[in-house]
């Protein structure tokens, strides 16, 4: 599908054994990100814990992809419906992103990719707004865009499985895909 252009495809900015696993989640498989553990008391983990985060313009060329992205399929009708949409509608959530820990000044994108591909191909705007995650882990924002992309139409079974291949990629155990995706274990083959 990738050859024929049937689908676009981003590949890891990092060999997948070189990612940090997740930091800490809850029982119930919910993301607790690392920043929710920084120095008690700060004014900006009492910020995040309240759910406040930092909202700004970013330049869409400074977003890396997250190399555990939970999809993989976009094809260019999807990239340019999704143009068509921020040229009349212009853009009303923000996209979600995490500072890149290695690329001082640029981020990576936890949900929204369709929206920076959609600006990078078709040149809609040159600037997202973007609420930023800080502290979050590839495991983490792959999680949370996981999350995110759930409810959507677009997302299908071959992206949940090359989402879950990716994850199982860095180490994690299939009982620990299970925890941080909901799906049974038993379920996760299919």
């Amino acid at each position: 599908l990738i050859k024929s252009g049937a689908v676009v495809a981003t590949s890891p900015a990092k060999p997948l054994a070189d990612l940090p696993l997740p930091t800490q989640h809850s029982k119930s498989g919910a993301l607790l990100g690392a920043h929710m553990r920084s120095t008690e008391g700060s004014s900006a983990e009492s910020a995040l814990m309240n759910g406040v985060h930092t909202v700004q313009l970013i330049p869409v060329e400074l977003i890396d992809p997250n190399p555990l992205a939970p999809r993989a399929v976009y094809t260019p009708e999807m990239i340019q419906a999704r143009a068509d949409d921020l040229k009349t509608q212009g853009q009303h959530d923000p996209i979600h992103v995490t500072p890149n820990p290695t690329k001082p000044g640029r981020y990576i994108i936890c949900d929204g990719w369709t929206r920076v591909q959609a600006c990078l191909v078709h040149g809609v705007l040159k600037s997202l707004r973007a609420e930023i995650h800080p502290g979050l882990s590839n495991v983490d924002s792959a999680i949370f865009g996981y999350q995110q992309n759930e409810g959507r139409k677009q997302h299908c079974d071959l992206d949940r499985a090359m989402f879950f291949e990716k994850l199982k990629a860095t180490g994690l155990t299939a009982v620990q895909v299970s925890t941080l995706t909901g799906i049974p274990e038993n379920r996760l083959s299919m």
